[in-house]
């Protein structure tokens, strides 16, 4: 049985502080793991913004 790979996403927005934190410690992790990861913005994607405004940063 394959195991699917992991794939962490950040969800934000640029000027975001709770964002950079989020990015900073996902990015050391993620090294640390050999797990690949990718940041989306809300300001972006209308679907996204809707859905996280007021969440953000979400992974």
């Amino acid at each position: 049985m394959n195991t699917p790979a992991v794939r962490v996403t950040l969800i934000g927005r640029p000027g975001c502080h709770l964002c950079d934190d989020a990015r900073t410690v996902i990015s050391s992790v993620c090294s640390d793991l050999g797990v690949l990861w990718d940041e989306r913005s809300i300001n972006d994607d209308p679907e996204l913004y809707d859905r996280y405004w007021e969440q953000i940063p979400v992974t």
